[in-house]
């Protein structure tokens, strides 16, 4: 539940109100366009999945994986872990030579059992819904993510989602039809053992400030040279394997012609020498900060939040020990900048940012409560994707006739390349979906329209609803689930006076 403002009180300052869509002249668009930026921790990665472990229970499970002394793991984990890291005074010279060596060990193990609890999060229950749907909105408001989790589970959503670049690359063939990688979501950084990698696709942007389970050093490069991520795509790091036709008698096959190996001892050759740039939930993370590329992705992360008009902080709790990430939080973002904490206990979280002064902190509370975000995160995209199609379909530069050959396609779904064929209205809710003629009469709605069952639905019918009724949100639906519509884009023709005549209305939802 959200608790202080509502969510969306104001919806988009200066976006046109649907009830007064039907002027003659052109509907402007909000002059403000919203910089949102999510602060993603433990409770983020915990709400994909409950096999994803907080800080302390991982703690707890490395500690027993280790077999670790119970006296050297009392209290939190970033507590015990950061003792362990650094010389002690009250303890011998052996024993914190043995402490030593006991957290270069909790560092690897940590690598190693998330890397295992992700691997059985993706095996065995896949992605929920909802983190689809999150990044897909993102990818369209190009928000800028700042994550502490070292997991992989943002990035590979983003390629399961088979989100599209908004613009195609020009001059590269089957560029329109590429999809992001998960490089593209972390801006190609650090960069693939092959070499440059190409330059990222706009989309969203995802800072990883404590390292990642993909990416790898020598220890203590202080000039970050050595850093390097093991590609998540399956075709990013193309495969070297050659093959050769053998003769079965009753036909050919394609076998390898050289050795094979799995992709860890692929890993293992490529990367020799090196392992997981993690930095440890501990105070002790001054050597993994001092190289360049690091400090690049705080300063970036700093600019971000510098000029964030909203920021939600999702799943973190702002651990004491976290002194960097701490400060990075009370220093740059402006004290009138609208914080939602997203945690099912946000007492803690909004107490702190407000001794810290900022004024406006709202929180979402629950346990659906990342669900929840996402839901109205959705819904204010939706709301945004309905005005700006008024002001495309109502501006002078498109010509919509009645009779016209325009339709709307939904790529992706089972009717393309077919045009929708029923609507109605419910509750602000344009619903589109693929009925025949004989499902006309279940769809039937008041005297305001015509409804469209016998007729593929044109772009100039759907103008002449948006700009009729109070419309908030498209809806896509098939077998009986429902998908927000949260993009769109127009394929329209030059005539003779230099106007553009619509051609196609593509609406797109992601993940249908």
């Amino acid at each position: 539940m959200l608790h202080s403002q509502p969510f969306c009180a104001d919806k988009l300052a200066g976006v046109v109100d649907s009830k007064n869509a039907n002027d003659e002249k052109e509907v402007p668009v909000g002059s403000a366009d919203p910089k949102r930026v999510f602060i993603l921790g433990a409770g983020f990665s915990k709400a994909i999945s409950d096999l994803m472990p907080i800080a302390d229970k991982l703690g707890e499970e490395v500690a027993n994986r280790l077999q670790l002394p119970q006296n050297l793991t009392r209290g939190s984990f970033e507590d015990w872990l950061s003792r362990l890291g650094e010389a002690q005074p009250d303890v011998s010279v052996a024993h914190n030579l043995q402490r030593q060596s006991y957290f270069e060990q909790v560092v690897e193990a940590i690598g190693e059992e998330l890397e295992a609890k992700q691997t059985e999060v993706l095996d065995e229950k896949g992605f929920p819904l909802w983190l689809l749907k999150f990044v897909a909105v993102v990818h369209f408001w190009q928000s800028t993510l700042i994550s502490f989790n070292y997991d992989t589970l943002v990035e590979q959503a983003a390629v399961a989602a088979s989100l599209k670049p908004p613009n195609p690359i020009p001059g590269v063939p089957g560029s329109a039809n590429s999809t992001i990688s998960a490089g593209d979501v972390i801006g190609q950084m650090p960069p693939l053992p092959s070499g440059p990698s190409r330059s990222p696709y706009q989309t969203l942007r995802l800072w990883k400030l404590h390292g990642s389970l993909a990416w790898w050093w020598v220890p203590g490069d202080s000039a970050g040279t050595t850093i390097t991520r093991w590609p998540i795509d399956s075709d990013e790091l193309g495969a070297t394997t050659l093959t050769q036709q053998m003769d079965l008698g009753s036909g050919t096959k394609t076998v390898p012609s050289e050795p094979q190996e799995n992709n860890s001892e692929r890993r293992a050759r490529l990367l020799f020498g090196r392992s997981r740039f993690i930095a440890p939930p501990s105070g002790l993370k001054s050597s993994y900060y001092r190289n360049p590329f690091m400090g690049q992705l705080w300063q970036n992360s700093r600019q971000a939040l510098e000029n964030a008009t909203e920021i939600y902080v999702v799943g973190y709790s702002m651990p004491p020990a976290d002194t960097a990430a701490r400060g990075l939080c009370r220093e740059s973002i402006p004290l009138e900048t609208k914080i939602v904490v997203v945690d099912r206990c946000p007492g803690p979280i909004v107490k702190q940012l407000k001794d810290w002064g900022f004024k406006q902190v709202e929180y979402i509370d629950d346990d659906g409560c990342v669900e929840e975000l996402v839901e109205r995160l959705e819904q204010e995209r939706a709301y945004e994707v309905v005005q700006n199609l008024i002001c495309e379909l109502c501006s002078e530069r498109i010509i919509l006739d009645e009779n016209d050959t325009s339709t709307i396609v939904v790529p992706g779904s089972q009717v393309l390349p077919q045009a929708l064929k029923a609507w109605r209205i419910e509750n602000s809710s344009l619903i589109l979906s693929k009925a025949s003629q004989d499902d006309a009469a279940a769809h039937q709605v008041d005297s305001v329209q015509e409804p469209t069952g016998e007729a593929d639905l044109r772009a100039s019918k759907l103008a002449t609803l948006l700009k009729e009724n109070s419309i908030e949100e498209i809806v896509f639906e098939r077998d009986n689930e429902r998908r927000r519509i949260l993009d769109y884009k127009l394929t329209p023709y030059m005539n003779f006076d230099n106007k553009f005549t619509l051609r196609e209305l593509w609406l797109i939802i992601p993940g249908l």
